[in-house]
């Protein structure tokens, strides 16, 4: 308003010299002098025309601007719901807009954003606050939280939601001391099925047994009837205190939960994959395999081993991220013959360097069946990734780094004595979940992260992308999915070295779009696989000794990697064995032994006594031998296989 005033006094002090210089120059009646008065006489008259059209039309009163931008301000907030606050770098809250304001937030006004009980490492999430549901955005950058009410939109979804039938799987764990106690195990049965038998029919569902020794109940309802007391927790804790009056902390419960727009066999399936994974996090737990496929684990923490890896994985990747920038190229590399989750797990850490705007590409020799089905359905902007294995000595110089992921014994890897040649230790990094043996030792170092309690090398890079704050929603669906897939094979369908992590990543995979039903067909048997499996069963006349089974494929017969492997695990059906073999052709003069146990033989130990290597009880050995040296090898295996036979003390060596 003082600008404007300003403009106006000195437009009038000009007109008004303008006016008297004409009437100056007018007086002195010379004829220039008149032609000059004239020109000035216009430019009088343009200046009041100027100043008439400027001040009635060209500015806009103040006043009107104060009382207009409000309006408009509280129409948008009316109608959108949409809020903002402003924090600063030591994310203390120092503004909040209008809406905010209107809706209770005032009193949040110089305190910190932690005080906000948001989900803290994401950057989109939601937030409850005086029963309103609110979608939060994060601008880092902007230092700007976004705000929506999105409590209609929830409503509506719940409602939805709430009426899709459950299916409720629970299974209780006794500890040996009472199983052998059998009056105590049937009194603890009977209080704790009672309990759920009144619960769910107070929640209009259905109680049925299942299994022996009543050992698993499912339970079939509406979500809108058990949604609260699930994710209250308020079942769980109530099971808990039941057990405890009975004075027994060795048992517990574990709960799998599943609710959708499903069939019922679906639905159970879903329900019974979420119990095995609560069961894998041991303690009481509940998982809930949501609608929108995401998982959601309830229930006691993980264990002091799981955070004390994490820590690890943490200081890993902050020293992976700070050293990018390094490299003009990282090259990722697998072992040979590479399986799924060498191959998901490259694409996966590929990506997390693409997004610090670092090269970097792929290269495998060659993939097994399965692998090779997966790369081809890949999307085209993925297999850009991959390159000729034929460039790799023109890009190996000191500005490439190399990094290695779901194997660390370097026997393993093809291209290995190229890269040995010319690039340093430094400049490799390696990302594993098998054991390191002492060939691979010099790759132990703050290069290198390897937890061989993972399921997967899929499970640690998906874990990279978790605890970094700023990539946790950088992965696309097509990424979410390979990488749940590598985690789903390379556990033999969840059922090996699934812990407490691999819970929490399968549940933020699929908070990132991933599906975990699309895992489960890369695994299914086909005609072929049976009549093989017929001839493998037909080959095992008896046992190599009392618990231990070799299958030989005969020699003519050329199987792929991944077949040998599945054949092993079939093998391991028979009672009472403890370890199981299979050894077959896999190349023209190559061969393979793959090796699986249970924890009283160590197969890790006899496959790297063989040049192999893994874990304690999944292992496996690549020879590659003439056809006259056949027996020689075979008999080798043999003679290694029988000393090993029931020790146990193996695992500790």
């Amino acid at each position: 308003m003082k600008k404007q005033k300003y403009l106006k006094w000195l437009n009038i002090t000009g007109l008004i010299a303008i006016l008297i210089l004409v009437i100056i120059m007018a007086s002195l009646q010379d004829y220039l002098v008149i032609l000059l008065s004239v020109a000035f006489l216009i430019l009088f008259i343009f200046f009041i025309i100027n100043m008439i059209y400027y001040f009635n039309v060209g500015f806009i009163n103040e006043q009107k601007i104060n009382k207009i931008i409000p309006d408009i301000e509280n129409q948008i907030e009316k109608n959108f719901k949409y809020g903002y606050l402003i924090y600063d770098e030591n994310e203390r809250i120092i503004f909040i807009n209008n809406y905010l304001s209107l809706v209770g937030f005032n009193h949040f006004v110089g305190k910190k954003i932690i005080d906000l009980k948001l989900d803290e490492g994401k950057l989109k999430s939601e937030f409850l606050f005086n029963n309103k549901n609110y979608e939060t955005i994060k601008l880092t950058q902007k230092k700007i939280i976004l705000f929506r009410d999105i409590s209609e939109i929830s409503a509506y979804r719940q409602q939805i939601d709430s009426n899709w039938i459950t299916v409720f799987y629970i299974d209780k764990y006794y500890d040996q001391k009472i199983l052998e106690d059998e009056l105590k195990r049937i009194s603890i049965d009977i209080k704790i099925n009672t309990f759920l038998r009144e619960w769910i029919s107070k929640n209009k569902g259905i109680f049925k047994i299942e299994g022996s020794n009543d050992k698993n109940v499912l339970l079939i309802s509406k979500w809108k009837y058990l949604r609260d007391d699930i994710l209250s927790e308020k079942l769980l804790n109530d099971l808990i205190k039941l057990i405890k009056e009975e004075n027994q902390k060795n048992v517990s419960i574990s709960i799998g939960v599943s609710y959708g727009n499903f069939e019922l066999n679906k639905l159970s399936d879903r329900a019974k994959k979420s119990l095995e994974l609560s069961k894998t996090r041991g303690g009481n737990q509940i998982t809930v395999f949501h609608n929108d496929n995401h998982l959601e684990n309830i229930g006691e923490k993980s264990s002091n081993i799981t955070e004390q890896n994490i820590r690890k994985l943490t200081i890993f990747a902050e020293y992976l991220n700070d050293n990018l920038n390094k490299y003009f190229n990282f090259i990722i590399i697998s072992h040979d013959n590479a399986d799924i989750d060498a191959v998901v797990s490259a694409i996966g850490i590929a990506r997390y360097i693409n997004n610090f705007s670092v090269k970097a590409e792929i290269l495998i020799y060659n993939f097994d069946n399965s692998a090779s089905k997966l790369f081809m359905n890949l999307s085209d902007n993925l297999k850009k990734l991959f390159i000729d294995p034929r460039e790799l000595k023109n890009k190996l110089n000191n500005k490439t780094a190399i990094l290695i992921v779901d194997v660390s014994n370097t026997y393993l890897i093809k291209e290995w004595g190229d890269i040995k040649s010319k690039v340093s230790n430094e400049n490799i990094f390696l990302i594993d979940h098998h054991t390191i043996n002492e060939k691979s030792i010099d790759l132990v170092g703050k290069n290198s992260y390897v937890d061989i309690s993972a399921s997967s090398a899929s499970e640690i890079i998906a874990n990279i992308f978790n605890i970094n704050s700023n990539l946790i929603n950088s992965l696309t669906k097509e990424e979410a999915d390979l990488l749940i897939s590598g985690i789903y094979t390379d556990s033999k369908n969840l059922t090996r070295n699934v812990g407490p992590t691999t819970c929490d990543v399968l549940s933020y995979l699929t908070h990132s779009g991933g599906e975990i039903d699309k895992a489960v067909d890369i695994s299914r048997n086909d005609l072929e696989y049976i009549n093989l499996l017929i001839e493998l069963f037909n080959s095992v006349q008896k046992p190599i000794t009392t618990n231990i089974l070799l299958g030989v494929i005969p020699q003519e017969q050329l199987l792929d990697d991944i077949i040998v492997s599945k054949l092993a695990d079939e093998l391991m059906n028979y009672n009472n064995i403890d370890a199981s073999f299979v050894f077959a052709r896999i190349d023209n003069n190559k061969y393979k032994l793959s090796a699986r146990s249970n924890q009283n033989i160590n197969v890790q130990k006899i496959c790297e006594s063989l040049g192999g290597g893994g874990h304690h009880n999944i292992a496996a050995v690549t020879f590659d031998f003439k056809i006259d040296q056949y027996d020689k090898i075979l008999n080798k295996i043999k003679n290694i296989i029988k000393k090993n036979e029931r020790k146990i003390d193996n695992i500790s060596k």
